[in-house]
């Protein structure tokens, strides 16, 4: 096999430049807001604009997650095996930003319908088309961490800025996208014309991370391809990654589950109404982006499973607290509430994310292989999987509780059970799962020192099979290659493998 990095010249493998940072870092503001939009908007939208039963929107979200989650690792693999003068990944994230911006664009401009068949219909194809390029997009884009660096700690950099943008894109869709409803006259009007404005910010977002990573170091695909099946079974011989997927499946279902319910919360519960649910968008994101450097600083001196772990903890006891939340709390104490679920939801974001590259690169030092959308295609499918659990669990409840659905945009009256599953599913939910996951995260013991000790196969010349790497390994491989795009690589640019 012959891995070859491209890299740009005079920038050391541990300090990559503030504009490919950033330039990677700003594709997460359109995916998350793709991603982070729906979740939170469209359970609310087909419940109170459409007049679908919650049961049954969350189990059209569902189908449309079950599709995605089998695709996934198709776009992982073939990311993996792609050549262009592109790189591996980038043609793919030009491609998924097309396509998840105008699926966003149709899927809140359902037209009016006969018959509620053809309404259920169109929010299923439009769901698809929302699953084939967001998937497009982000798998590929969460491959690129570990081509870009082989730093331990400058992946955990990269990804601060990631989570920067995604902030952002938490208020996009918690602040800006409700606000724009009620501004816009709400009900299908208002959500119509928030869309276009929202969806044509992701696909800006979206391909400026397409133009901002052109200089980005890359690798091109291995000669060796064994099969998927062989490579599943190599990755899930990875233990640290088998416990980082089994720990943010649980937060990731905690997560979609809140996230639904949410404008319930705001809405139904605390009697705040869309401002409300802007007004919280904003305080958490501001919390969330106050508290990056603190995150990182912390990752680095205790180590990234302990703050993960501690940060966890705290998000779960400020999540619990809503369950406290009434319509006469004070807006001091709703947005002191608000703030804390920020600066620990950063903490969960920025530690959860900074472990996949880490794996990946783990992964090829015992195998010799690069594929990191294999990886991310994994990570995909898991958050697809708990994406797609989440707001069937919410709806479920919500129908078991009594909501009273309607067509005129706003939730009208509830009974006190249908409050009470609002409260469940936004407030205890989202704690509990997250404290589960810690059970898995005690036993994730990877380290910067044990990624170093790990000799590459291609540098120990080695022909066999590493230690728990399986079949996939059994070709022998020769050392990766670092050069510029351009020019020939100095030493400082050649990162140790």
């Amino acid at each position: 096999m012959s891995a070859k990095l491209h890299a740009q010249p005079g920038i050391p493998d541990d300090a990559l430049p503030f504009a490919l940072r950033a330039g990677w870092g700003v594709g997460g503001l359109g995916s998350y807001t793709i991603l982070s939009t729906s979740s939170l908007l469209l359970l609310f939208f087909m419940t109170t604009a459409l007049g679908i039963e919650p049961a049954v929107a969350g189990a059209i979200m569902f189908v449309s997650k079950i599709y995605d989650m089998a695709l996934n690792p198709v776009v992982g693999t073939l990311s993996d095996r792609t050549r262009s003068r592109w790189g591996r990944r980038r043609p793919y994230i030009l491609v998924g930003a097309a396509l998840a911006s105008t699926a966003l664009v149709l899927m809140f401009n359902a037209p009016v319908f006969a018959r509620e068949s053809a309404t259920i219909a169109w929010m299923v194809a439009t769901l698809l088309l929302l699953a084939t390029g967001y998937t497009f997009f982000n798998v590929p884009y969460l491959s690129m961490p570990a081509e870009m660096t082989g730093s331990f700690h400058e992946r955990t950099v990269l990804m601060s800025y990631r989570v920067f943008f995604v902030s952002v894109a938490t208020l996009v869709s918690t602040s800006a996208a409700p606000a724009l409803v009620e501004a816009m006259g709400g009900g299908r009007t208002g959500f119509a014309a928030m869309a276009w404005l929202v969806g044509g910010t992701c696909l800006v977002a979206m391909l400026a991370c397409f133009a901002g990573t052109a200089q980005a170091r890359f690798t091109e695909p291995t000669t060796l391809r064994p099969g998927f099946v062989e490579q599943a079974r190599t990755v899930l011989s990875n233990q640290p990654f088998r416990v980082f997927i089994g720990a943010k499946f649980l937060q990731l279902v905690g997560l979609s589950a809140s996230s639904v319910a949410l404008p319930f919360l705001m809405t139904t519960a605390l009697g705040r109404g869309g401002y409300g649910l802007a007004t919280f968008g904003l305080a958490s994101t501001v919390g969330t982006m106050a508290s990056m450097p603190a995150w990182v600083s912390a990752s680095k001196r205790l180590g990234k499973r302990n703050v993960y772990v501690a940060s966890i903890v705290v998000f779960a006891i400020t999540k619990c607290s809503w369950v406290l939340a009434t319509p006469q709390e004070s807006d001091f104490a709703f947005l002191v509430r608000a703030l804390l679920t920020g600066i620990t939801a950063g903490g969960i974001m920025l530690l959860g994310t900074s472990l996949l590259p880490d794996c990946a690169e783990y992964d090829y030092r015992r195998t010799g292989m690069r594929r990191e959308g294999l990886y991310s295609g994994f990570y995909s499918f898991v958050e697809k999987t708990a994406f797609a659990i989440g707001p069937l669990l919410s709806g479920l409840i919500l129908s078991a509780g009594g909501f009273v659905k309607s067509t005129g945009g706003a939730a009208p009256l509830q009974p006190q059970s249908a409050i009470d599953a609002v409260y469940f599913t936004s407030s205890v939910i989202p704690a509990l799962a997250p404290l589960l996951s810690i059970a898995f995260l005690w036993r994730y013991r990877l380290t910067q020192e044990q990624i170093a000790a790990t000799v590459p196969l291609a540098a120990a010349g080695s022909a066999g099979t590493a230690p728990g790497a399986g079949a996939a390994a059994s070709t022998s491989v020769s050392a990766a290659v670092v050069h510029p795009p351009a020019a020939p690589a100095g030493p400082a640019g050649a990162p140790t493998r």
